[in-house]
């Protein structure tokens, strides 16, 4: 939501531009600057405190977001307010107000991805299920295969795994010390918090529909 009223801005934002060139209006720069410079003092106090919150969690990453597009808009509207009351340039106040909606639009279509990546439960950016079987097989010579791999992000920081594992063990016991191995090898290596995997015996009658 944030990211689509994030996206709302920028279109409202560009058609105001678009007036004020074509009919530009006085501007007080006085009001304009001393407005800005509080807003940016604000808005950086608070950027400050989400910053690193906000590596880790969409909802805090959103927050910080929009409190960075607040100030990069409030740096421009300082520098802004300080050359139209030297030179009177009128038409760079919408000037301004394009340059920071294409940031604010990289960044809010950057939010809108991760969120979406989340409610469709596909697998989180940049992860591979190739690559989670390439390693397990690598690492774990008595499974044979993973098969119906489902990995996907329930929110931010929690990512979750089912699969079916495919196996040359024999016993319960072996494929419970099995599982010890893997969880903690899928959460170093590849962010996987929860694993819920079902053993299977390796054997001919294993199709290779599954791989």
């Amino acid at each position: 939501l944030n990211g689509v009223v994030l996206l709302g801005a920028t279109v409202w934002i560009t058609w105001e531009a678009g007036v004020r060139f074509r009919a530009p209006e006085p501007i007080l720069e006085t009001p304009m600057l001393v407005v800005a410079a509080v807003g940016l003092a604000v808005n950086l106090f608070t950027a400050w405190l989400l910053h690193d919150v906000g590596k880790h969690d969409l909802n805090v990453r959103s927050a910080f977001l929009h409190m960075l597009g607040d100030t990069v808009s409030s740096v421009a509207v300082v520098a802004g307010a300080i050359v139209i009351r030297g030179t009177n340039w009128l038409w760079l106040d919408p000037a301004l107000s394009l340059g920071i909606c294409v940031l604010i639009l990289v960044w809010s279509a950057g939010l809108i991805r991760d969120a979406v990546r989340v409610l469709l439960e596909a697998a989180p950016y940049g992860m591979s299920i190739q690559n989670v079987r390439a390693g397990v097989s690598a690492c774990f010579p008595e499974v044979v295969g993973l098969h119906d791999v489902h990995v996907w992000a329930v929110t931010s920081g929690m990512v979750a795994m089912t699969a079916r594992v495919e196996v040359r063990l024999e016993s319960l016991d072996e494929c419970c010390e099995l599982s010890a191995r893997l969880e903690p090898y899928l959460r170093n290596e590849f962010g996987i918090g929860h694993a819920t995997l079902q053993f299977v015996r390796g054997g001919k009658g294993t199709t290779d529909e599954h791989r």
